[in-house]
């Protein structure tokens, strides 16, 4: 059964931007010594990966997304220099996680990566859309969303829009569209994963097939932030992908 929407967030909502994104003590040229101060980030199960062969199972459904869009109060945009997200959305997802059907997770924020993180058969996509989502149990889950060179998108250039000087948040004082960073179909792969920026906490991923559409202009100007800031392809070590 879905989960009251009107239930509160807990606390770790406000602090998960800060626990990723915000720390210091971490960089992408020296990713090996991530697990010395990260503990998570030398576990077996890490992200992002190389989507190669996957299976079928049948105990997989359709995700039902409830509508994903901004607070009352304005979303803002984020840029550390290392990570862009932006912050102050809604929504949740109902997954069919196969251990317990019809679970909900309330979305918190939505990170950038161009490229993309995650590569199929061995290719990056032009760039990748990472939105975090938690449970009421502190359980996390990503929902990860390819972009390709196509039409442009119109809430991807809103965003451009606000981006805030390095360090600094911003505020977008008009309305989101977040359905246009979604892609109209239900197809996903399914796998457990982490984090892909310390503290590499444990999380499920729903990697959807089909991705959105970008412009090539859009997919240079995030490019210039944030290119190449992603993490390594880390080994599979025995992990099944599951497909819908």
């Amino acid at each position: 059964m879905k989960l009251n929407r009107t239930i509160s967030k807990p606390f770790f909502l406000l602090v998960i931007s800060l626990l990723w994104a915000c720390s210091n003590s971490w960089n992408y040229k020296n990713q090996q010594n991530w697990k010395k101060h990260y503990h998570d980030c030398g576990s077996k199960y890490q992200s992002p990966i190389d989507i190669d062969t996957a299976i079928a199972d049948a105990q997989l459904k359709p995700l039902f997304i409830d509508f994903y869009e901004q607070k009352d109060s304005a979303v803002k945009v984020v840029f550390t220099g290392k990570t862009l997200y932006i912050t102050g959305l809604k929504g949740d997802i109902v997954t069919p996680d196969p251990k317990a059907f019809g679970h909900t997770y309330y979305l918190s924020d939505i990170y950038f990566h161009f490229p993309s993180e995650h590569t199929v058969k061995g290719k990056h996509f032009a760039g990748e859309l990472q939105f975090i989502n938690v449970d009421t149990a502190n359980n996390l889950m990503v929902l990860s969303v390819f972009i390709k060179p196509g039409k442009a998108n119109q809430a991807l250039s809103q965003i451009l829009n606000y981006i805030p000087q390095q360090g600094k948040e911003r505020t977008i004082d008009t309305k989101l569209n977040l359905s246009e960073l979604l892609p109209n179909s239900v197809s996903y792969w399914y796998y457990l994963g982490s984090l892909t920026a310390p503290p590499c906490k444990e999380v499920k991923w729903f990697v959807m097939k089909k991705p959105i559409e970008a412009s090539q202009e859009q997919i240079a100007a995030f490019s210039r932030l944030i290119g190449g800031k992603n993490r390594n392809i880390q080994p599979l070590n025995g992990r099944e992908i599951k497909q819908f």
